[in-house]
């Protein structure tokens, strides 16, 4: 961004900005966004947009982590609370759970998702709040099991990398209504993280990696 808004008017411009790229988004997808058509739609001129956002990129940034940050943060809490041999399973549902409905408040989430992975200068924002929910995986996964801190990393980035992946089909194929896609999700991140988790003593990296493998 070129600047932040300091005053109550000026965030209540920035905010209309964001509103209305996610509206363009969720009716015409990334290829209704210019700065013309975002600042028509916002009710301003363009000449108000380029005060806050140097180019289109810089207003997706700005909306995907409006949108992404806080179900990140809070997935990142329930995640958190994981306890090896403990409820897992239930906390991991309710961090499903909670990453469904923001979801469902947030206009345009799936093309912007899309946006921002199809382009190189966008993904890396995209990577940062998947590592944030992925390290504090990894972080219960080696608390269960003395499995390298690598192997901890990359199962925990698997499992957050298929719920965004899953829940976008659920988005795109049902607009959300279809909860089969949700249980199924729930079901094979809980038998792929099984392994290490039901058994909470330690055990190798070789040897637990057999183990899931099976």
């Amino acid at each position: 961004m070129r600047r932040s808004p300091l005053l109550a008017r000026g965030r209540v411009t920035f905010d209309a900005i964001l509103e209305a790229t996610a509206r363009l988004l969720e009716n015409g997808g990334i290829g209704a966004i210019t700065t013309n058509r975002v600042a028509e739609a916002a009710g301003i001129n363009v000449a108000t947009l380029y005060h806050y956002f140097p180019n289109k990129q810089a207003i997706l940034v700005a909306l995907f982590e409006k949108q992404t940050h806080e179900r990140a943060i809070g997935a990142k809490a329930i995640v958190g609370e994981i306890r090896p041999g403990g409820d897992w399973r239930q906390k991991l549902g309710a961090a499903i759970d909670a990453a469904v409905r923001m979801r469902g408040r947030e206009p345009g989430l799936v093309p912007l998702r899309m946006a921002m992975r199809a382009s190189a200068q966008l993904q890396e924002y995209d990577r940062q709040d998947t590592l944030l929910i992925s390290n504090v995986l990894a972080d219960k996964i080696v608390e269960s099991t003395n499995v390298p801190r690598a192997e901890a990393e990359t199962v925990a980035f698997c499992s957050v990398e298929t719920i965004g992946a899953l829940l976008d089909i659920w988005q795109l194929d049902s607009g959300g209504t279809d909860d089969r896609i949700v249980v199924q999700l729930k079901a094979m991140i809980e038998r792929y993280l099984a392994p290490y988790f039901d058994a909470p003593m330690k055990r190798t990296g070789r040897s637990r990696s057999r183990r899931a493998a099976t």
